[in-house]
């Protein structure tokens, strides 16, 4: 088992470390992570979400769909495509997205709250741009989960008085 760290550099992107230490690539992510470019040694993608939930995912090269990241229909690419499993589940301290393929799995694993690194750990054969769209995939589903949380409790808050 391979376990990589995603750790975040700058306001909107960060860094894929593998265990030896090196860069494996990189995420930048755009405005309000709806998408982002993902960058390593094999080349670049740019990836999008497809749904206002942020539970369908797509990345490719120049944007297209070379892998789909959904709930019922994951698939990686391929000459002919890959079929694939991919489900997040949230706790109270953690996300975890699961990326299940004929070649192996990708699981990460990313805190709830602010903060923390997020584990990747894959079995089996691995690309890494795909780990990065899965990294994507959950943490663009994360900062949705936020940005919901924010407005109910801004919106129940009766401020002072």
């Amino acid at each position: 088992m391979n376990t990589l760290i995603l750790r975040r550099t700058g306001r909107t992107q960060w860094t894929l470390l593998d265990a030896s230490g090196p860069a494996a690539g990189r995420l930048r992510a755009g405005r309000g992570l709806a998408s982002a470019e993902l960058t390593t040694a094999a080349g670049s993608w740019l990836a999008h979400t497809r749904d206002r939930r942020r539970r369908h995912v797509t990345a490719g090269p120049g944007g297209a769909p070379g892998v789909r990241l959904a709930p019922r229909e994951a698939q990686l690419p391929g000459s002919a495509p890959v079929p694939a499993r991919w489900t997040v589940r949230r706790t109270p301290a953690r996300y975890v997205g699961v990326l299940d393929h004929p070649d192996g799995r990708i699981t990460v694993r990313a805190p709830a709250l602010f903060g923390g690194r997020v584990r990747v750990e894959c079995t089996g054969t691995r690309s890494d741009l795909v780990v990065l769209a899965a990294c994507f995939a959950l943490l663009t589903r994360r900062h949705r989960d936020r940005m919901i949380m924010l407005v109910v409790a801004a919106a129940t808050s009766h401020g002072p008085g």
